[in-house]
């Protein structure tokens, strides 16, 4: 459904320019919707295959781990992730009994595939008949615009009418549950029941159009730290669902990608630019979030990348294994020793880690990793909520104020603790202490990135510490965007009440920091 939803993105646009009788973009998603229903019972035989696939596969990863056998293990955890993704292929599968399986389960897919092919086409044709009713009451309401955007996605319904079985099936993958509110009738939707506002997208697009005006020739930003940069401003498309594909933005981000995987290539999965084995974590881990999330886009896509799936799996797996001994991460990816660990440095490793599993990555000793590191933030949180940088509400601002709260907490939420006392207990400090002035102390623009995604993984659409938070936060954001785009220096020329405030003279970084704030509403949705 992806290929259509990205279609109707380009109608609601069309929809949004002019108010008419018929609100296009609804009438084509409630096609959409039914068509997806017929469909997902249509596939059921097949989702119990898939399940039964699975259990097998499990239980060869059991027999593998206990045998001492990691390309064993390694084989199963790419066979799943292949078969989420719709791009198994027995063929390409070295290990023995993973291919045996494989080969069981494409033979037994491709009969139940054959045997759903006459009802899969049936509901497609119906979709094109109620498109075209729809195009045709468009045209006689005078909305010739809106009827003439419908033509990519009657042309696509027409394609998957006349493919063979096997790629019909294939077109019903689903976008990413965490990806899905990302487009454009969703997106505005869950703005408006957020409390923002047209101006607050208006103010993200502009700052899109900033960033792709100050791009290097090579696909990077700035002229230091290009990995983090690089890394940032693709998050920051991809945020607002600009891909390859995008119309506006589509080669920007294309070149972005190709920069990142052209320097992991490099250094066997390794993205660094900097040379600084301080700097070094946080750029990896940044890149590998956007390389991490662009893999997820372009295999939903059925774009190939060249190398992309090679260096976010190599990068992923470079983060677990130089984990440190706290079961956190420290500066210059030490493991023990006297540079100890911190939560700052750690934080960008767990969402990283965070994308890589959402986008399907295989990566050994994930869950271990995973629970080493979850404990290891909980430690460093004080009686009072907030979160330290290497102890238990160690070094705050000068204020007093944890900022590393928002850091502590979204990360517990992004592993499954949402409810756990540590995360309420973060919430509630941010509700009550957090502060923002974008034109004196208190503009941690860093904090807030991590603050503005806590609150809105806890508050939803509808949350009142999120809508608190977001009105506190998002109308100074709009306000103090410059007219070509990029966000004028924080503070007001006073010092912030935060740590390594690198954003009030690094206009690339805060840029991409706003951004990603005001992506908040949307860009990564609770589950």
């Amino acid at each position: 459904m992806k290929a259509l939803s990205h279609a109707v993105a380009v109608v609601v646009m069309a929809a949004q320019v002019a108010v008419a009788a018929i609100d296009t973009a609804a009438e084509v998603a409630k096609i959409e919707i039914a068509t997806e229903e017929r469909i997902t019972a249509l596939l059921e035989p097949r989702a119990k295959l898939n399940e039964k696939f699975k259990a097998a596969l499990k239980k060869l990863e059991e027999k593998a781990r206990a045998t001492g056998d990691v390309a064993g293990e390694l084989a199963v955890v790419r066979a799943l992730n292949d078969l989420d993704a719709g791009t198994l292929d027995p063929g390409k599968i070295e290990h023995p009994g993973v291919a045996g399986l494989a080969r069981i389960h494409a033979e037994e897919s491709r009969k139940l595939a054959e045997a759903a092919a006459p009802g899969l086409r049936q509901a497609r044709m119906d979709q094109l008949v109620a498109l075209r009713k729809l195009e045709k009451r468009l045209g006689n309401a005078g909305m010739t615009v809106d009827a003439k955007a419908l033509a990519p996605v009657i042309a696509r319904v027409e394609d998957e009418i006349a493919s063979p079985p096997e790629e019909m099936v294939a077109f019903f993958r689903p976008v990413p549950k965490s990806m899905r509110f990302r487009h454009g009738e969703e997106r505005m939707r869950m703005i408006e029941l957020g409390g923002g506002s047209v101006e607050s997208e208006e103010a993200v697009l502009k700052g899109l159009r900033w960033l792709k005006s100050t791009q290097n020739e090579d696909g990077s930003w700035t002229g230091g730290n290009q990995c983090a940069m690089t890394g940032l401003a693709l998050l920051a498309y991809l945020g607002h669902c600009e891909t390859p594909l995008s119309e506006e933005f589509g080669d920007s981000c294309l070149r972005a990608i190709t920069f990142l995987v052209s320097r992991g290539m490099a250094k066997d999965g390794v993205l660094d630019s900097s040379g600084d084995k301080n700097q070094l974590p946080y750029e990896h881990a940044i890149a590998t979030q956007a390389l991490a999330e662009a893999l997820a886009w372009c295999e939903q896509l059925n774009l190939n990348v060249p190398n992309l799936a090679e260096v976010t799996q190599n990068a992923g797996q470079f983060i677990v294994s130089n984990q440190h001994e706290s079961g956190g991460w420290a500066y210059g990816y030490s493991e023990s020793g006297e540079l100890g660990a911190n939560l700052s440095v750690a934080a960008w490793q767990i969402v990283a880690l965070a994308a890589c599993k959402k986008a399907g990555v295989p990566i050994v000793n994930m869950t271990r990793s995973m629970r080493r590191a979850l404990d290891y933030v909980e430690a460093r949180q004080a009686e009072d909520g907030g979160f330290g940088y290497e102890g238990k509400g160690d070094r705050p601002a000068a204020n007093g104020y944890h900022t590393l709260t928002g850091a502590g907490v979204f990360c517990l939420q992004l592993w499954g603790k949402q409810s756990a006392q540590s995360t309420q207990r973060g919430l509630r400090y941010l509700d009550s202490k957090s502060r923002f002035n974008f034109n004196g102390e208190d503009c941690d623009l860093y904090g807030h990135f991590f603050e503005s995604l806590a609150m809105r993984q806890d508050g939803g659409t509808g949350g009142k510490k999120w809508q608190i938070y977001q009105a506190r936060v998002m109308p100074q954001l709009i306000e103090n965007q410059q007219e070509d785009g990029s966000w004028k220096a924080p503070g007001g020329g006073k010092k912030p009440n935060a740590v390594a405030a690198l954003y009030t003279s690094n206009v690339h970084y805060r840029n991409c920091l706003c951004l990603l704030i005001l992506e908040s509403y949307y860009r990564i949705v609770p589950e």
